[in-house]
């Protein structure tokens, strides 16, 4: 009874997207006690105690040759923890938002100097959990930033010398008009 005006607004087919995680989330904080308590008291102990009986009995594969003689820790993360973090995703992509409107409603560019984009793709990967796959491996994507810069420096250094070609060319024609011009004078 207690939920009953909240699943009323829940099952709106005009609802956003928005609107129902808001729900979801408000719901989800009310449970959190009763969540924490069957996670912390029941959920966890029984998986660890399943994993063992496993264990003990041979029904576990054979770990990955990289994985050989190495601890495996089991996790859980909770329906809750998953929509906190889902929270913080959106804070994050709520706030750079903010900055990007605030960078161009005063023209200041360097408002977004505030937004570290690494951290908060790592925060946006953790919150949504894709595989970890995708997320580039920070080598290569520092591999990949010095080759923009580098192409980038390229373009720069032939645009100088396009420009310094045009200003000699300009410099040699005054040149020519001018020499043109003291000839005529003297003659």
């Amino acid at each position: 009874a207690f939920y009953f005006g909240v699943m009323q607004l829940v099952n709106r087919p005009q609802m956003t997207a928005t609107e129902f995680l808001g729900f979801q989330e408000e719901n989800l904080r009310l449970m959190a006690p009763n969540l924490a308590r069957v996670q912390s008291q029941g959920l966890s102990p029984f998986l660890a105690r399943r994993y063992r009986i496993l264990d003990r009995a041979g029904a576990l594969p054979e770990p990955p040759d990289d994985l050989e003689g190495q601890a495996i820790e089991l996790e859980y993360v909770s329906p809750l923890a998953k929509l906190q973090k889902a929270g913080e995703a959106r804070a994050v992509l709520s706030w750079a938002n903010g900055l990007a409107q605030l960078a161009q409603a005063t023209e200041d560019r360097g408002v977004m100097d505030n937004l570290d984009g690494d951290a908060s793709a790592a925060i946006l990967h953790e919150a949504y959990g894709p595989p970890p796959a995708a997320m580039r491996d920070p080598r290569r994507r520092d591999e990949l930033r010095e080759q923009r810069r580098q192409i980038l420096a390229q373009q720069q250094q032939v645009e100088q010398e396009n420009v310094a070609a045009d200003t000699a060319a300009t410099v040699a024609h005054a040149e020519q008009a001018r020499t043109l011009s003291a000839g005529r004078a003297a003659a």
